[in-house]
């Protein structure tokens, strides 16, 4: 229950990323605002039946991230676009806004639209990280022999490199590195984003035997690749710089 709970609300904030904090506060503007006006009360709760359902029941089953909410948002866009029109008729209605030119209250929308547009952006520019997981990804699949695994957090890596991807589960650094020789795992990526899950990761690799072999830097994240020594070689494709 506590997890039901608990992943409920944070399927939620994921989902407010995702679609946009300010659109956000207009659904609930929309979905509640209902005086004066025609409500399908019917409708719009078996709508919303059908969002609890995924909210409540199937996103706290698993590690949700914004994207994986997405395909909600085209459900909330109505009442995003009621709680827009109802915002701008509240405003419109108020005693110390009528003292403005319509002109003024345009501007005022448009600013906020023009918000709206620029959160997009940043949301957007915040992903620039798999081009850097591309990057290594296609590195390991011509600089790599075939048939040895990765161990990573995320599967891009492996995916691009066309091979066996191992979960790098949470721990500290002795306890990943047995796991990792346990399922006979030749070569570890982590960036630096790691270092929240193994602290001192970086540090202790190059002092406990893990060769480094390769890093990709994009802006303010850096991707290492690391070869666990003393495991059963293989033939070396020969580097590409």
């Amino acid at each position: 229950m506590k997890a039901v709970v608990f992943g409920s609300f944070q399927s939620l904030y994921k989902y407010q990323q995702a679609f946009s904090p300010i659109l956000f506060l207009f659904v609930i503007w929309g979905f509640m605002r209902r005086k004066g006006l025609f409500c399908p009360w019917r409708q719009n709760l078996f709508v919303l039946s059908f969002a609890l359902f995924f909210f409540i029941l199937i996103f706290p089953l698993f590690l949700v991230h914004g994207r994986y909410t997405s395909h909600m948002i085209p459900i909330a866009l109505p009442w995003a676009a009621y709680g827009f029109l109802g915002v701008t008729e509240a405003i419109r209605s108020w005693d110390k806004v009528r003292k403005y030119s319509e002109k003024t209250i345009c501007i005022i929308l448009f600013l906020i639209m023009a918000g709206l547009l620029a959160q997009g952006i940043v949301q957007r520019n915040k992903r620039a990280y798999r081009v850097v997981q591309k990057q290594a990804g296609l590195w390991l699949k011509h600089n790599l022999s075939r048939g040895e695994k990765l161990m990573a957090r995320t599967v891009q890596e492996a995916f691009y490199a066309n091979m066996e991807r191992v979960y790098m589960p949470e721990g500290d650094f002795e306890y990943v590195i047995e796991a990792a020789r346990s399922q006979s795992v030749r070569y570890v990526i982590v960036g630096e984003k790691g270092e929240e899950y193994y602290p001192n990761f970086l540090e202790k690799a190059e002092r406990q035997g893990l060769v480094p072999i390769h890093s990709w830097e994009k802006g303010k994240l850096t991707i290492f690749l690391f070869e666990i020594v003393g495991l059963p070689s293989r033939e070396q494709k020969k580097p590409v710089p």
